[in-house]
């Protein structure tokens, strides 16, 4: 993959400009990638299996966050 993320990565939404079906602050696991567009195919607990499309800039990563609080 040549983008900023990688298949099983954690995001959270931080933006929804292509009208994506998650939301801003939803939570979910990269399972595909669009070079074509940079995008990136996200599940999310119980959503859509759809629309579910997010631009590389409408997310970030929140492995390291998680990680940093369980090591609390």
């Amino acid at each position: 993959m040549d983008g900023k993320f990688k298949l099983g990565d954690i995001v959270r939404f931080i933006g929804n400009t292509n009208h994506s079906d998650n939301s801003i602050g939803d939570i979910g696991t990269i399972i595909e990638y669009s070079k074509g567009f940079n995008t990136y195919r996200v599940q999310v607990p119980n959503g859509s299996h759809d629309s579910n499309w997010t631009l590389e800039g409408e997310m970030e990563l929140i492995n390291v966050v998680l990680d940093s609080y369980y090591s609390l």
